[in-house]
């Protein structure tokens, strides 16, 4: 009867803990979709955070965890890749694509993308168009 009783526990704590999980992975889509859907915003932890209804500290370790990157470090990236797009498919000027991708200071926008590239934006689309 104990036997029983301790099985029926470890499967409900089972069912909950998949449960849980199941409900992490879907709010923490709805915020990669914030994210891909809002590169051109200035985007917070703390907004993404109470996205998933978690405290930023929280958020910011599940994040890590699951993703591998820091949450800034996670937007930096989809930013990166997306001005990556636009420097290879448009006539675009560089200024503004960096704008369309969230960062306003084109100097930080030039650095953080030769830091991700290895060569500045203009040299990025002469090879990708070339």
């Amino acid at each position: 009867m104990l036997l029983q009783l301790f099985s029926t526990f470890i499967e409900g704590n089972i069912d909950d803990k998949e449960s849980q999980l199941k409900n992490k992975q879907l709010r923490l889509n709805k915020v990669l979709n914030h994210i891909v859907n809002h590169l051109h915003e200035k985007i917070t932890v703390s907004e993404l955070a109470e996205l998933m209804c978690l405290s930023t500290d929280h958020f910011s370790i599940l994040f890590k965890k699951i993703m591998g990157l820091r949450p800034n470090e996670y937007l930096q990236l989809k930013r990166i890749e997306q001005a990556q797009i636009l420097l290879s498919t448009t006539d675009i000027p560089i200024q503004e694509i960096a704008r369309k991708v969230g960062i306003e200071n084109p100097s930080r926008f030039s650095t953080l993308f030769s830091q991700y590239n290895h060569m500045s934006p203009g040299q990025y689309r002469k090879t990708s168009q070339g």
